[in-house]
């Protein structure tokens, strides 16, 4: 697919959805038997607009939820290779500095489920988003030292003595109205989401050295910059667009140090587009930002915080990771397009990691109503890749208290053994080896 095709794609795809609906998915490519709606081509295919009660049931059956039946244990990593991987954590409070008061000792039960889940999956490399971050590294440092590194019910402990916290545009206060209430301030004038500076933000744990200064951070590219972007002009003053980011938490290019080689974490918590039209757009080109980064002919409009302008060349190894928010059949009110454009980005390998081997689901997320992909840990083509999957164990299987799996499937027991789970993401790895 071109540029031009994937632009044109995912303007088709979010003008339609603009038009369907607001926080809901607005395009679903389903069979024309279901459709009530008008017929829009898009790619060359047909894409048909639902509404009502069809929309709804055709949503409904292509995300709804499966059944606890995904893998409790992961395999240890192969031999000379690296696993990488993301996690959603939830650790994010509503007020600047809790998250620190809970971190300060060991004992908090999200942070310990959280430091579980991870020290069961092992990773070398780990993205960790929906994070509070402060301007010292306090609360990750704290996290590291009372949780990581401590083992968690039976768990062996992790020593990440590199991480990386960048500028985040989460709760930074813009002093504009770009939520247009009439108000300026709060989270939705923020220039990324967020009631304070840093609140759900990101950061990187690492068993091997960063190369911290080749760090590149793209805080202050303006979402108006991208070419073609779909910034709603409409929404916005030509004053407000000046000032407002593509990124509403942060896109950091990390290199980590294998060895002799050096493979770049490609790091980024898009805008969650159930809040709106506006961040459905801004989602898309958040994620569309990864694909033109790695790709020569697209990246002239990318200039980082320090500067230097373009992305990737073509030999480069890297893996793209964070929670994108979109899935590919649509299951989030993010658009499909930007997230279909990036894993057919002919330098990416999509592992599709499976919940359960030979299951064919994807899924890294729940909630009352449907499952959804919005997790991601995407090599470049560069990397020789030993295995992949997601964390998801099953009714009864071990660990399935971190996912809040009921602990068996009798009706009585799932009931009574059902627990919260610590967070609604799962978390998704991969096994990769750089190439000479």
């Amino acid at each position: 697919m071109t540029r031009d095709e994937v632009r044109v794609r995912r303007a088709a795809s979010l003008a339609v959805a603009g038009a369907a609906s607001v926080g809901l998915l607005g395009v679903l490519a389903v069979p024309a038997a279901a459709v009530t709606g008008p017929v829009h081509v898009l790619d060359g295919g047909p894409v048909h607009v639902l509404d009502g009660e069809s929309r709804a049931a055709a949503i409904n059956d292509v995300c709804a939820p499966e059944a606890s039946t995904g893998a409790g244990s992961v395999s240890a990593p192969a031999p000379g290779s690296l696993r990488v991987a993301t996690f959603h954590s939830g650790l994010s409070r509503d007020t600047a500095g809790d998250l620190i008061r809970d971190l300060s000792a060991p004992g908090d039960a999200q942070g310990s489920a959280i430091a579980e889940t991870v020290q069961r999956a092992a990773p070398e490399v780990l993205v960790l988003s929906g994070f509070d971050v402060d301007d010292h590294n306090e609360a990750a440092t704290l996290f590291a030292t009372n949780y990581l590194a401590v083992g968690q019910q039976g768990q062996q402990g992790i020593d990440y003595p590199y991480i990386y916290s960048g500028p985040v545009n989460a709760g930074i206060e813009s002093g504009a109205d770009l939520d247009d209430d009439g108000v300026i301030g709060g989270p939705g004038d923020a220039l990324g989401y967020g009631d304070f500076p840093g609140q759900s933000g990101m950061v990187i744990f690492s068993t091997e050295p960063i190369d911290t200064d080749n760090i590149r951070t793209f805080q202050d590219l303006r979402w108006e910059q991208v070419t073609e972007s779909h910034l709603p002009a409409d929404k916005f003053t030509s004053l407000e667009q000046s000032i407002l980011p593509l990124s509403s938490v942060g896109h950091w290019d990390v290199p980590i140090t294998v060895g002799d080689r050096t493979v770049h974490v490609l790091a980024s918590a898009p805008a969650d587009a159930s809040r709106g039209t506006v961040d459905q757009a801004r989602n898309a080109d958040e994620i569309g930002f990864w694909s033109d980064y790695v790709t020569e002919d697209q990246d002239d409009y990318i200039v980082d915080d320090a500067g230097a302008a373009g992305g990737l060349s073509t030999d480069d190894h890297f893996v793209v990771a964070g929670t994108l928010g979109a899935d590919p059949d649509g299951c989030t009110a993010a658009d499909p397009a930007g997230i279909n454009e990036l894993l057919d980005t002919e330098r990416i390998t999509d592992l599709a990691p499976e919940v359960e081997p030979g299951t064919g689901s994807t899924r890294t997320t729940e909630s009352d109503d449907r499952m959804a992909r919005a997790d991601y840990v995407l090599p470049s083509d560069t990397l020789d890749v030993r295995g992949s999957g997601v964390f998801w164990p099953g009714v009864g299987e071990d660990g399935s208290h971190l996912t809040g799996s009921p602990q068996g499937s009798d009706g009585l027991i799932a009931k009574m053994t059902q627990r919260s789970a610590p967070t609604d993401h799962r978390l998704v790895w991969a096994d990769i080896v750089p190439a000479p």
